[in-house]
């Protein structure tokens, strides 16, 4: 059975109050908190390993593996781009060895950082995991070499300083360029479940100070949470991320205009199930 929103609708149009009060007005209890609490736990892991490796010479590479949406790049780049304030490159779902190269030269200064997120086809290719080899090396000096001909003001061989961050969701079986590449890295999991996912994706909302410029703003906030709470059973599957909660936030407008629109989206989509 659905969750009842009707009686939820009466209850939201009759409540007052401030964006101070709303965290406490949820009422989801301990284990709302407990799995928030869970899901930062596993970001807080992630920062503490970050910020060993621009504290350590000798480790320049950090491998994080996870599932689909749970958050690593989320994670990555706010303790990259605000806590450490780190130059990098960010470069999403495919790269080859030349835009590696090329993106390496340009990024190549003391913990200068490339990240790769999702680029999965670095392991398929021996030309890209030995340029990472050479990039993430113990040595004082790491230099690394690649034709470079057809690229104007790229050298042939320069001295790469900088880190590499790589996130993925893929397992990679053992394998001799695969092993080298571990043996330079830190590598941890990140691992939560649907019920931390949807409880941060609610965190999130409640947390986002653009949805909560007056009591109407805050009042949706309020539904939405209670929806994903009531409806939680029918999120219980692994399609959930926090992606999935994006999609639902952004349909957070309709609340202006209609109401049982926003249900129907929310049930329409994939990972909604009966």
């Amino acid at each position: 059975m659905r969750y009842d929103f009707s009686e939820l609708m009466g209850r939201l149009k009759a409540v007052n109050f401030s964006g101070n009060e709303v965290d406490d007005f949820l009422g989801f209890g301990e284990s709302y908190k407990e799995a928030v609490d869970a899901y930062n736990n596993q970001t807080r892991i992630i920062e503490k390993y970050l910020t060993n490796v621009y504290h350590i010479d000798t480790t320049n590479l950090l491998i994080i593996y996870g599932d689909p949406g749970i958050g690593k790049t989320f994670a990555v780049r706010s303790v990259i781009d605000g806590k450490l304030g780190i130059r990098n490159k960010y470069i999403r779902a495919k790269e080859t060895a030349t835009e590696l190269y090329k993106n390496a030269y340009e990024y190549r200064n003391k913990n200068d950082t490339i990240i790769l997120d999702d680029c999965d086809s670095i392991f398929d290719d021996p030309v890209q995991m030995n340029l990472i080899k050479a990039m993430t090396d113990s040595y004082p000096v790491r230099k690394v070499t690649y034709d470079s001909s057809f690229m104007n003001g790229v050298p042939k061989e320069f001295e790469y300083a900088g880190k590499v961050i790589i996130l993925t969701n893929r397992k990679v079986n053992s394998n001799p360029d695969y092993d080298a590449l571990i043996s330079r890295a830190f590598s941890t999991t990140m691992s939560v479940n649907y019920f931390q996912k949807v409880c941060k994706s609610m965190d999130i909302l409640i947390h986002k100070k653009d949805y909560r410029k007056d009591v109407d703003d805050i009042r949706r906030v309020w539904f939405i949470c209670r929806f994903l709470w009531g409806n939680m059973k029918h999120f219980a599957n692994e399609d959930y991320s926090l992606r999935t909660g994006d999609q639902i936030i952004n349909n957070l407008k309709m609340l202006e205009d209609d109401i049982g629109m926003f249900v129907k989206e929310v049930q329409k989509m994939k990972v909604f199930k009966e």
